[in-house]
């Protein structure tokens, strides 16, 4: 059988791309090496931009509606605050949001297959071919949105991602519940965080690779500093935006974290999954698919990161 589009993960990008493009009319496969629901280490924050390409029924996802955020700085008594009429951040589990997308995808007519790794791709002038285990898939587009270490962009490029290193934690949380705090100036780089979820809070950092040795000495002095007891914290890599990305390889599209589209500056990338989505889906309707999705990516998502 030869789909239309094949997407390797499924992701927010993954599962919002084979939402829209079954909504299309298209025959679409989602393949991912977990099976869902899984955990995913993230901080979980979705920005209000986000909630016009989210489908219906997100807000039973939602954990917290967060319309207050502060910036710190360092050890010092500098800050800056800012409430919002509306609320600017919700906050999800990705586990239940990733799930939550996933189930819409299939609803819409999206096929699955969970548990399969991707090992190899074969592309010529009129199809890919996309290895996995013992099986073989053919399309006529791939899009690549497994995440942060793609393998289908290890198999794609040489090209070695722009990353920063996190750690993170969950914890108990009883303080202003709607309040986000972020905190720079107590590391070279990067910056420390707090989003409350309620009754708890996922908590955490994220430095630049060049500072990434003394990583865990910066974490402990960070849930010091907010009286935090000490929680064994699990890492991840951000593949920070950098000039030289590519984010085509022929009748391949590359989106989310696997196209390193997360913010140089704040390390938030779910919008940018869910907006590269939308940008692949309208690409694959046009005549050339990977043209119009340079164009479009360049216009509607890597002018920002390029200020950034």
């Amino acid at each position: 059988m030869v789909y239309d589009v094949i997407i390797a993960g499924a992701g927010p990008a993954g599962s919002t791309a084979g939402r829209l493009l079954a909504e299309s009319g298209r025959n679409v496969l989602i393949i991912d090496k977990a099976k869902f629901p899984r955990d995913k280490l993230c901080a979980g924050g979705v920005t209000s931009k986000a909630l016009a390409l989210l489908p219906d029924g997100f807000d039973t996802v939602v954990k917290l509606k967060a319309d207050k955020g502060t910036i710190q700085y360092a050890n010092t008594d500098l800050h800056v605050s800012v409430q919002t009429e509306d609320p600017c951040v919700y906050m999800v589990d990705r586990k239940e949001f990733d799930l939550f997308l996933l189930e819409t995808a299939i609803k819409k007519g999206a096929k699955l297959i969970e548990g399969k790794k991707i090992t190899g791709i074969w592309q010529d002038e009129k199809f890919v071919e996309v290895y996995a285990g013992q099986e073989v898939f053919k399309s006529r587009h791939l899009i690549a949105a497994d995440g942060a270490m793609s393998k289908v962009r290890s198999l794609s490029f040489s090209q070695k991602p722009f990353h920063a290193y996190c750690l993170e934690a969950s914890t108990a949380w009883t303080k202003d519940s709607r309040e986000i705090i972020f905190n720079f100036g107590s590391m070279p780089t990067g910056y420390t965080w707090i989003f409350p979820k309620g009754d708890h809070a996922s908590v955490g950092l994220g430095v630049h690779r060049r500072n990434a040795a003394h990583i865990m000495t910066y974490y402990k002095a960070f849930l010091d500093q907010y009286r935090i007891p000490w929680i064994k914290p699990k890492g991840m890599v951000l593949p920070m935006y950098f000039m030289e990305t590519r984010f085509t390889d022929r009748r391949i599209l590359f989106t989310g974290d696997a196209a390193h589209l997360v913010d140089p500056i704040t390390g938030e990338g779910i919008y940018n999954a869910v907006a590269s989505a939308y940008i692949a889906a309208e690409a694959l309707n046009t005549e050339h698919p990977s043209d119009t999705y340079l164009k479009l990516i360049n216009k509607k998502i890597i002018s920002e990161l390029r200020r950034a």
